[in-house]
């Protein structure tokens, strides 16, 4: 990468004016605490709604279906937990996809946050569903075989909805493959980047009891948009370099003071 993690940090602290109580870093924290609420309460609402019914279908097969007892409690817990896990992670998909289009947006564009961005993830609802549902239970899979495996898979596939973003077309798998293939040899850098955070996260967690973390989670998934961008501009100019026919397969790059420098003039 070209850019060092303090200049993608210094990067997003200027797209978000340098302040914390200016006006765009205020706009994406109204625009996170909207995706709070719909992943944290409507996804957990309709996670329990779903827990319930099958709980009750349970208890009524228990009573009508002697000696079925033991047996209909562990499909009855077994269920309840594949919907509860399907619906949250959906749900999330859906939220997180919305995220990734507000903070690319403004790393693209240089300009002022449109909230309404945050709203994106629900245009290809069912896509973005099916994404989070898929990325979270690779991690998950590959996280109960070991630890480990399941660490390096969570940062293999970190970009997969800001892939989505560039490619609505995209199936599930093509973007946890297109995700895999940026992240090649990029892990340990995201992992740096995501450590360089870390007194940001203690004053945001611990000494404001979680109320900073909604000011420090816009700084930190602006600088992941300019991480993506800057993995993909390499990524895609080395495929180029390697084939010249490559050229009709990427997506034109478009140099800009955006993408070369942090010395930038936002509009007003």
């Amino acid at each position: 990468m070209n850019l060092t993690n303090k200049q993608i940090r210094a990067k997003a602290r200027f797209l978000l004016d340098e302040n914390i109580f200016g006006k765009d870093w205020l706009k994406s924290v109204v625009a996170h605490m909207v995706m709070l609420v719909i992943d944290g309460g409507v996804g957990s609402f309709l996670a329990s709604l779903a827990a319930a019914l099958v709980t009750a279908l349970g208890t009524l097969i228990a009573i009508y279906v002697p000696g079925a007892g033991l047996a209909v409690s562990i499909v009855t817990y077994i269920i309840v937990f594949a919907l509860s896990f399907m619906i949250t992670s959906g749900i999330a998909g859906i939220v997180n996809a919305g995220i990734s289009s507000l903070h690319l947006d403004l790393v693209r564009n240089n300009d002022h946050i449109s909230i309404r961005r945050v709203f994106d993830g629900f245009k290809d609802l069912g896509k973005n569903f099916v994404l989070g549902f898929m990325y979270l239970l690779n991690v998950f899979l590959w996280t109960f075989v070991f630890i480990i495996p399941g660490f390096y898979v969570s940062f293999s596939y970190a970009l997969v909805f800001h892939v989505r973003k560039d490619h609505p077309d995209f199936t599930w798998r093509e973007c946890l493959d297109e995700s895999e293939r940026l992240m090649e040899g990029n892990r340990w850098k995201l992992f740096k980047l995501e450590m360089s955070f870390f007194g940001w996260m203690i004053v945001g967690a611990l000494l404001t009891c979680g109320i900073g973390m909604i000011w420090v989670t816009p700084y930190m998934q602006t600088s992941f948009a300019i991480f993506y961008d800057e993995v993909k501009r390499i990524k895609d100019s080395n495929v180029v370099s390697l084939d010249p026919q490559a050229k009709q397969k990427v997506d034109p790059i478009v140099i800009t003071p955006n993408n070369i420098g942090i010395s930038l003039h936002k509009e007003g």
